[in-house]
């Protein structure tokens, strides 16, 4: 019976108009149209022929563009300038809509010009607010001329970049034709910054000229949701408006994790590991480059990030890598910088002694990053076998202790700080005391340690063990004998 059913579904699907097909498509996550796609002949050839036609930089931005060559011309420029495209139309591309009139652009300060005046060039006119002179080259020479960081002059309300914290963004200007509308934010530093201080996770979604990346891809395509970051209720009318953008399209918002996930290392918003564009977390789609410009390295995929939770927000990490090198910087993980500058440190040595092509060097720092990142092993084993036995035990089958995940976080280091001050660390089994009717559940947690270092603050531990204590988290240390 199911196979005639299966049949008979086939029949009535082969009927279908193909518009009708392709609206139906649309309406996949990446998840199910590959597996529709893995499920019989016919869908996978309607899955291909929909990829072809919708996963394309001429979909992605074909309705902004409208002149003959504008298309290619636009993804020379992003090519040569390194200029992002997020917001509205970025997630846009994913879902296979075509809704958003608005194309948010984030460049470097020093090639906002460039940018500027090839919108101008291309058919879109520049729309001045009160704090803009009328012409766009008068406003960012003008603006040029100050401190980039000062941006006492840009309007503190302005909802062109609400959807980003304000701190990155240094100057934006706005661009119309006709109905479609193109905000270009100028970033200090890389324009993936302007990404990174997303107020939420279903924004950060990027088109570069070589592909489109969605950062959360689970989250935003699959479960319909979005993190906040940086950003808590009650929230000022600006960030609201920008979260309301994502609740529109049926986004629920998650104002805190569950400790469980977060203190999962597989998961993508784990603080156990550092994530990078185009990590196995990402969903990716490559574009076809029929651009005929020299092609230029792209250093997207070197950018990385570290999750992290605090008892207020949760938060991305990062920090900036400037080589002495004339290369480009790069957005890192805070633990990941030190390892970096080590690694550049052998390949600017072969540069200034004129053995290896800049070129070359920034390609290779690219490899050393990512070889270094597969072959990683994050601290101590030891250490992180204890703490995923200590997740074991909060989320027992006795009933869990629910814990939020800064207290996870806040758990994993001191138990790394714990095995960092000792020279020897052992831990017992956790024990999980049962609720009763005048009493919580709890987990004993008994550390037997001997050999302190020189450093150790007994104190500092003591005061961490009585915080854990709040959340039915009790912790002894013992110090064995030599």
């Amino acid at each position: 019976m199911s196979t005639s059913m299966s049949e008979s579904t086939l029949g009535d699907f082969s009927t279908l108009p193909l518009e009708v097909l392709e609206e139906i498509i649309k309406q996949l996550s990446p998840v199910a149209l590959d597996s529709l796609s893995r499920s019989c002949k016919m869908f996978r050839v309607l899955t291909e022929a929909f990829v072809a036609h919708w996963h394309t930089f001429d979909h992605a931005v074909g309705r902004f563009f409208t002149g003959d060559g504008h298309i290619r011309e636009f993804q020379d420029l992003m090519k040569v300038t390194g200029l992002l495209v997020s917001g509205e139309a970025a997630l846009d591309f994913f879902v296979h809509a075509t809704t958003a009139t608005d194309l948010h652009a984030l460049s470097n300060i020093l090639q906002c010009l460039i940018v500027g005046d090839w919108l101008l060039t291309h058919g879109y006119l520049f729309a001045p607010k009160d704090f803009h002179l009328d012409s766009f080259q008068d406003d960012i020479a003008r603006f040029q001329g100050l401190n980039p960081i000062d941006t006492t002059i840009q309007q503190e309300d302005d909802e062109d970049i609400r959807d980003l914290h304000r701190e990155c963004i240094v100057r934006s200007w706005l661009f119309t034709k006709g109905s479609m509308t193109i905000t270009l934010s100028a970033t200090s530093g890389p324009p993936i910054e302007g990404i990174f201080s997303c107020h939420s996770t279903g924004e950060m979604n990027i088109l570069s000229h070589e592909a489109a990346y969605c950062l959360f891809p689970l989250m935003t395509l699959v479960q319909n949701r979005t993190m906040l970051i940086r950003l808590q209720s009650p929230m000022e009318r600006s960030e609201n408006l920008a979260i309301r953008k994502q609740t529109n399209r049926g986004l629920e918002v998650v104002h805190r994790p569950s400790a469980l996930l977060c203190a999962n290392i597989t998961s993508s918003l784990s603080f156990l590991s550092t994530r990078h564009i185009g990590d196995e977390h990402c969903y990716i789609v490559p574009f076809d480059n029929t651009a005929d410009i020299t092609r230029r390295p792209d250093f997207l995929e070197c950018h990385s990030w570290s999750m992290a939770y605090t008892r207020r927000y949760n938060l991305f990490l990062t920090k900036i890598f400037k080589p002495t090198t004339p290369t480009p910087a790069f957005i890192v993980s805070p633990e990941d910088k030190a390892l970096i500058m080590a690694r550049f440190a052998v390949i600017e040595n072969l540069v200034s002694d004129g053995l290896l092509a800049v070129e070359v060097a920034v390609l290779a720092i690219q490899q050393f990053i990512r070889d270094w990142r597969r072959q990683r092993t994050r601290g101590n084993s030891k250490a992180f076998a204890h703490f995923g036995t200590i997740v074991t035990a909060l989320n027992g089958s006795y009933g869990p202790i629910i814990i939020p995940a800064c207290i996870a976080q806040e758990l994993f280091e001191f138990v790394i700080t714990v095995h960092a001050h000792f020279r020897q660390v052992s831990m017992l089994e956790p024990v999980h005391k049962l609720r009763t009717r005048k009493s919580s559940a709890e987990v004993n947690i008994v550390f037997d340690v001997s050999g302190a270092m020189l450093n150790l603050n007994w104190r500092t531990l003591k005061e961490w063990a009585v915080a854990f204590k709040q959340y039915n988290i009790l912790i002894n240390i013992r110090r064995m004998h030599s």
